[in-house]
Order: C-alpha cells, then sequence, then structure tokens
C-alpha cells in the first residue's frame, strides 16, 4: 500500500514547484527538507486544498482521494498558535475526541503525566512533544507534520527524531518538513527535498549529505 502524488504541483498564479511523481510506502517516516520559503508548509496546505493545486492528484491504496476524503485520511499538525497558553495538556489532548487519558498506547511521547500543567508552564520542547502526541494520537493512515523541530533545543530534536524514526516500523506514513536536514541523517536513511521551482524529489540522506560536503566542480 502506498501513497502517490501524480503530476502535481500547486501555487496561485504561478506553481512553486514543478510537476511532481512521488510515491510513499506504508510504514516510511520522511522528512521533508528545504531552505525557509521554499514552500514546505505550502505543500501540506495543497494537500489540504487551502491552496491551489495547478495539476495532478493524490492516491492513496490506488484510489485518488478527493477534497472531502482527505481529512479522513490524513492527519495535520501545523505551527500551533499562543492562544494555547491559558489551556490544560489534559483539556487539549482530549479536545476533538482525541482522549489519549484512555488510550495511553498512543501516548508516543509520554506526556499524559503533564496533563495539570498549563501550556504555559511547559518548554518549547516539552510543547512540541504535547503537540506531536495529539496529531500522532488520530487514527489515521498519514501524517503532515509541520516544523515540529522548531525552536527546540538539540536535546529535544534528538528525542522526537528517536520517536518518529521508530514509527517507521507501523503501518502510517509520516511526513515532517524541516530545515534542520543535518540531524535528520543521523536517524533516517531518505527525505524529500523541495526546491522552489523544481520537482519535489526522494533522496538517499547520505548521499545528499555527501553532495553538500564535496560538491561538483
Amino acid at each position: 500500500m502506498s501513497l502517490e502524488f501524480k503530476r502535481y504541483s500547486f501555487g496561485y498564479t504561478k506553481p512553486l514547484i514543478l510537476a511532481s511523481d512521488i510515491k510513499i510506502k506504508k510504514g516510511e517516516v520522511l522528512p521533508l527538507i528545504g531552505l525557509n520559503g521554499t514552500g514546505k508548509t505550502s505543500f501540506f496546505k495543497s494537500i489540504l486544498n487551502l491552496l491551489p493545486l495547478k495539476e495532478g492528484s493524490i492516491s492513496w491504496q490506488g484510489k485518488e482521494l478527493k477534497p472531502n476524503d482527505i481529512k479522513e485520511v490524513f492527519s495535520f499538525l501545523f505551527q500551533e498558535e499562543n492562544f494555547l497558553s491559558s489551556w490544560r495538556v489534559g483539556d487539549y489532548l482530549e479536545m476533538g475526541g482525541g482522549n489519549l487519558q484512555s488510550n495511553s498506547s498512543r501516548d508516543l511521547f509520554d506526556v499524559i503525566k503533564w496533563s495539570d500543567l498549563y501550556f504555559h508552564e511547559l518548554s518549547d520542547g516539552m510543547k512540541a512533544r504535547v503537540y506531536l502526541s495529539k496529531a500522532l494520537s488520530r487514527k489515521r493512515s498519514a501524517f503532515f507534520l509541520d516544523e515540529p523541530l522548531a525552536f527546540i533545543d538539540e536535546f529535544s530534536k534528538r528525542e522526537i527524531l528517536k520517536n518518529l524514526s521508530a514509527l517507521g516500523m507501523k503501518d502510517e506514513i509520516i511526513v515532517f518538513s524541516t530545515h534542520d536536514w543535518t540531524i535528520c541523517s543521523d536517524y533516517f536513511d531518505e527525505a524529500l527535498v523541495l526546491s522552489k521551482g523544481e520537482e519535489i524529489k526522494k533522496v538517499k540522506l547520505d548521499e545528499f549529505k555527501a553532495s553538500f560536503q564535496h560538491p561538483p566542480k
């Protein structure tokens, strides 16, 4: 089973990327890497139909998905807003029926123990783990996570990446955007690379890393 993007391109007046063919197999966890401003968040928004699709389609298990199917199959995590500062962690985890309290097997980042704390009492690394646990607790086939490593310390990044890499043994697909690709090469073999005005490419991270260390003359 796989997720396929066929001749996929998005944008407003002009496409942000060239038409791309991408195939992601069930169980894959892939960083989506690219510099700031290259369209990583826009790519996720295009899947949600929040940004116009210029051409192409998305298929899951061989069936083309329509806009109304997306939220039933995929889960999205975008960078959270400050309004959560006055919320209790437990209330956030239970919001929308995602009750991690009674489904601790989905507590992937060990956050239930913080249920009585308020968000303003959490470090940035703790907040990131809460957001991820909430998003990944949903019963979906694929997860798209927007910059889950942003604004957190090195230790928290590595804890999160270690947990995400372990999820590669599961049935779901996970794609998470980041511009901090060098640390990802310690945990993942492959990544999607997005450069503005080019195709999205699936690459071997060790080869990609070597191309920066020894650029062609």
